[in-house]
């Protein structure tokens, strides 16, 4: 099995590109970076480390990649052959792919290609369908019927820390805990063969956990954390007043979901990854709430810039990216 990814920093590589890599799928990478994309070209695997006490290491590879401007009819092709098309590259950036992901839709519906499923995993909800509008504006009028036959464009809840990088080269650590959620309504065909997916009726419940109990807790933590004059969230939660107060948030949050949606199954998962929200990740909050929480719930968003005539790709890069979450 094939896969095209967009965005090779740290969430495509040590997140998306793992998964894939797990479940079968041999991936090239896109991206816009010329050293990002000439490492992967030569190394052909990288390792992602999970931020925890024995560091286990788990190889990716081997994998491909394209240049995002200096190779579009390479990625046109590539996405007519794939058998699963996904993004890691920011709400602001999405439009820019439209171009190339539209040629490469026409030629697979030209060629009798294969349903093949398009999935945006970004910081926005409904990020999928708003690549397929974005994507649609392009394909010739005369052709839009054969594209909408053989895509589907899922929409998708994700969500994986990644803590501040020091200097590892391909290599990526992240935090273990990870969640992708896939509208399983939304798509083409059989569901992709990824076995850490969940596919769902309604993506809402899990959007609105993600939102209420993990942005909520680092949001508490951060501004209580400031007023009380705390250097990082850690030790924020280290006083015993202000962890009181992020745990009462968030049950009060956890009753709202369970009576919105019938049921507390939406927050099961929460207790053992969020009882700290910031536990491991270094968060400082020394330059204010508002930097902390911003990396958290717009943090991939600020990472990327559109390029001028072209379908280009910016990776994220590490030192932005400290305590990054993706969240759709």
């Amino acid at each position: 099995m094939r896969a095209l990814h967009f965005g090779a920093g740290n969430i495509g590589r040590g997140f998306i590109g793992q998964l894939l890599h797990e479940s079968g799928y041999e991936i090239t990478f896109v991206d816009v970076r010329d050293d990002l994309v000439e490492a992967l070209k030569r190394e052909a695997r990288y390792e992602v480390a999970l931020a925890e006490e024995a560091e286990r290491k788990i190889p990716v590879g081997p994998v491909s990649a394209l240049h995002a401007e200096n190779e579009e009819k390479e990625i046109a092709r590539s996405i007519a052959k794939a058998d699963l098309v996904t993004t890691s590259v920011g709400p602001s950036v999405l439009p820019a792919l439209a171009p190339v992901l539209a040629e490469g839709l026409v030629e697979r519906a030209r060629v009798g290609g294969s349903l093949v499923n398009v999935i945006a995993c970004e910081n926005m909800v409904g990020a999928s369908q708003a690549l397929r509008a974005s994507v649609m504006e392009r394909v010739p009028g005369e052709q839009k019927e054969a594209v909408e036959k053989i895509a589907g464009f899922p929409n998708a809840a994700v969500d994986r820390i990644v803590p501040e990088q020091s200097e590892r080269g391909l290599d990526v650590l992240v935090e273990p805990f990870f969640e992708w959620v896939v509208d399983a309504s939304q798509v083409e065909g059989e569901l992709p063969a990824i076995p850490d997916v969940t596919y769902v009726r309604d993506l809402s419940p899990y959007i609105e956990r993600k939102l209420l109990t993990v942005n909520t807790g680092h949001c508490a933590a951060a501004y209580l954390g400031y007023a009380h004059g705390s250097p990082t969230v850690q030790a924020a939660l280290d006083a015993g007043h202000i962890r009181e107060a992020v745990a009462g948030a968030l049950e009060e949050t956890g009753i709202l979901l369970a009576a919105e949606h019938l049921g507390n199954q939406v927050i099961q998962r929460a207790d053992g990854h969020h009882g700290n929200p910031a536990e491991g990740a270094g968060v400082y909050v020394t330059d204010g709430p508002v930097g902390v929480v911003g990396q958290g719930v717009d943090g991939l968003d600020g990472h990327h810039r559109a390029f001028e005539g072209g379908h280009a790709v910016e990776g994220q890069r590490n030192h932005q990216e400290a305590q990054d979450r993706v969240a759709a």
